[in-house]
């Protein structure tokens, strides 16, 4: 609804089902909802700063008197404004216009100027709406190509890089023997938590690149340690098996699979996606 209503209001187009995007006084400016994590992501192309210690003064101030905005990043020559829906009260709209208005207001008065939010040219060619890895800004077309070239670079070398399954158990063994000792201070349902974490963040870290391996050993390691802790801690006769050890258990079978995937997923590159959102 609120992008609906910011569409209407500044003339925006819509890319995509949770992007509007367009030009807002001169300045180009794309708008992003996502339901997920519950935030609107605002991001504004800016170039020409002359101070940057006072733009940088600006965008704190910013960030520091308004309530709703959760964090603001400075690159190249952009700006992203994470506002959090749950702060922003019942009208999204509102709060959303009124941090644009104040933003374009401040960078008209610096006569800030707006193109590419890679390279920042004005004039450069082709200036449209991408994604590049989790991120939707305005970039000229020499921008997008050298950027395309350097992440499809970047995931050859992921793809080409050889699992080291020997450092990957090391790790695996490591992160499941310290959970497993958390035992001796931690409710069943935590350590199996813990422990799968540890096991299979460890694994990934060290093995460098995670295979199917890669995620069922952990889960394997994770199991044998965390329920060896909790033997070895009741070993005088209080073993008994309760709701915490179902939930542990739970954590280790489900948080693993899931950790092991996206890691799987996060060693072959398959995050590094650059793409136009106006199919041509």
């Amino acid at each position: 609804m609120a992008l609906e209503k910011l569409a209407e209001k500044y003339n925006l187009k819509r890319p995509e089902v949770k992007t509007v995007e367009g030009k807002i006084d001169g300045y180009y400016v794309n708008i992003t909802d996502d339901n997920v994590v519950k935030k609107y992501y605002l991001t504004f192309n800016v170039s020409g700063i002359a101070d940057k210690k006072e733009f940088e003064k600006f965008l704190k101030e910013l960030e520091d008197k308004n309530s709703s905005i959760w964090n603001v990043k400075y690159k190249k020559n952009y700006i992203i404004v994470e506002v959090s829906q749950k702060r922003s009260g019942f009208n999204h709209f509102k709060e959303l216009k009124e941090i644009i208005e104040k933003i374009i207001t401040f960078f008209k008065e610096k006569n800030y100027k707006s193109g590419c939010g890679y390279c920042g040219f004005e004039d450069a060619e082709n200036i449209e709406i991408a994604k590049i890895v989790d991120e939707r800004v305005h970039i000229c077309e020499n921008c997008f190509n050298k950027e395309k070239r350097r992440l499809d670079e970047r995931r050859e070398e992921m793809l080409n890089t050889k699992e080291n399954i020997f450092l990957g158990i090391l790790g695996a063994l490591a992160g499941s023997v310290i959970g497993g000792l958390t035992n001796y201070f931690m409710v069943f349902s935590l350590v199996g938590l813990l422990t799968i974490i540890l096991s299979q963040v460890l694994y990934s870290i060290l093995a460098k690149k995670t295979s199917w391996f890669g995620v069922i050993f952990p889960i394997i390691t994770s199991m044998i340690c965390a329920f060896g802790g909790y033997y070895l801690k009741h070993s005088d006769g209080t073993l008994i098996i309760n709701d915490q050890v179902y939930v542990g258990t739970g954590f280790i079978l489900i948080i693993g699979i899931v950790i092991g995937i996206f890691m799987k997923k996060l060693s072959k590159g398959d995050f590094l996606v650059i793409e136009k959102l106006y199919k041509n």
